[in-house]
């Protein structure tokens, strides 16, 4: 009190002022505890420094509150908007293409190993963003919005814009993929000559048109699109397990023998006759298969040399588990971004997770090591009813995962941007779900 006696012009002798004011005058003390009072206080830009007064915080809050409930029930669901975008982005290449000459090279056992490393990574992952998604509201962004605000904007910015790269590289891969596959089923159906990289990157230039359309014309189509494009592997996944079950001839008593020819970097064609038994000689074909065969000569990618082990097979495998931010990434489109992300993200990793280690152990189980090691489309050749449905799988699967990752770039780039952390990034701002 003596201090504010001599009216001091400094922040504290103005706040000591007004407390004995209200100290001593009850009508005063009573007025300067309502609102106006509060707001007098709040707005002293020397008491403050400048900062943004608290009541204004209040009401921005109570106002994002209020338009959260007002779009809860609005946007995406449970399914559209976490489980099969998560789901269409983690099933790959990886799985129709090497998931056999992993099995031939590392072994069942090594190969259930390893997948089950790599599952345990992400599922681990999934606890992490499920723990942090549930504490608290989520706004646009995803990955990048959670980031920034439990550890900060400078260190969500950093990190967001790596994964924002991420996601604009994935998306040309998965196209490339697309080409690669098509070169595969239609040769004769080609702009240029097969092989051609001109005609990969001219293809591939198409297909990214047409995906900049897609989704250019809204989130509704893109999950229209990516849901036919999923269950179309789900179809080819079921036509592969079918397969494996029934055999080459339909009741797996005796192998079918068939010869693929080789083109070897010396420019020499190679034929190799390989066979395989199906799920009626299971235990044979396991036995052979349990151990790992790393220094077994392979031919199915003939320029390949290098020496493998359980690091460097997990280290080409774990792209294969990949793509759990799909679901979270689409936070401003979702009607419970809290509710759907933990349930529908932990959803898609267990099941993908079940996908992958049933493959492993069904693939160790109907061929044996030879044919693995050297028949580079094996999960096409034991497909059910005809080989050429696994390729049009490959293009289903990678055409929805460049979709994903080209809506999950726009919607990391414009929630950075609107954040204003990067003011050069300023002019791609959004607000969330007008990306």
């Amino acid at each position: 009190k003596e201090i504010a006696r001599g009216r001091d012009a400094s922040p504290l002798g103005k706040l000591l002022t007004m407390a004995c004011d209200m100290d001593e005058h009850p009508t005063i003390r009573n007025s300067k505890v309502g609102s106006t009072g509060l707001e007098g206080i709040d707005h002293d830009e020397g008491l403050w420094h400048g900062r943004r007064p608290s009541v204004e915080l209040v009401r921005a809050h109570a106002e994002e509150v209020a338009q959260t409930e007002q779009r809860k029930g609005k946007g995406q669901g449970l399914l559209t908007g976490v489980i099969f975008p998560c789901m269409s982005n983690i099933l790959g290449v990886i799985l129709f293409l090497r998931a056999p000459w992993i099995v031939g090279k590392a072994g069942v056992l090594n190969a259930l190993g390893l997948v089950s490393i790599c599952c345990t990574c992400t599922f681990l992952t999934s606890l992490s963003l499920s723990a942090i998604a549930t504490n608290g509201k989520i706004l646009g962004g995803g990955a990048y919005y959670l980031i920034s605000r439990s550890l900060g904007p400078a260190l969500g910015a950093g990190v967001g814009l790596c994964f924002y790269m991420a996601n604009s590289i994935g998306a040309a891969m998965y196209l490339i993929g697309t080409v690669e596959a098509w070169e595969m089923a239609r040769p004769q159906s080609q702009i240029l000559e097969v092989g051609d990289i001109n005609n990969i990157r001219v293809t591939a230039f198409c297909l990214l048109a047409a995906c900049l359309v897609i989704v250019g014309g809204g989130i509704k189509y893109v999950v229209r699109l990516g849901t036919v494009f999923l269950f179309i592997v789900l179809f080819v996944m079921l036509c592969m397990y079918l397969g494996c079950l029934i055999g080459p001839d339909q009741v797996g008593s005796s192998p079918s023998s068939y010869a693929i020819e080789i083109a070897l970097p010396s420019g020499v064609t190679v034929t190799r006759d390989l066979f395989w038994g199906g799920a009626a000689r299971a235990g044979e074909y396991l036995k052979e298969n349990w151990a790992p065969g790393w220094d077994k000569e392979q031919f199915a990618y003939p320029a390949d040399k290098a020496t493998y082990n359980f690091i460097s097979m997990m280290g080409l495998w774990f792209p294969a588990n990949t793509g759990i931010m799909a679901g979270s990434n689409r936070s401003a489109d979702l009607s419970d971004p809290s509710g759907h992300i933990p349930k529908g993200t932990l959803f898609a990793q267990i099941f993908t997770s079940i996908i992958y280690l049933s493959f492993i152990f069904l693939y160790g189980c109907v061929a044996p090591r030879q044919t693995l090691l050297d028949d580079r489309f094996f999960a096409s050749t034991a497909a059910w009813p005809v080989k050429e449905v696994v390729i049009y799988g490959v293009m289903a699967s990678t055409i929805g995962a460049g979709l994903t990752s080209l809506v999950s770039g726009t919607r990391l780039l414009a929630a950075i941007a609107s954040d204003k952390t990067l003011p050069i990034l300023r002019f791609f701002a959004a607000p969330p779900g007008k990306e």
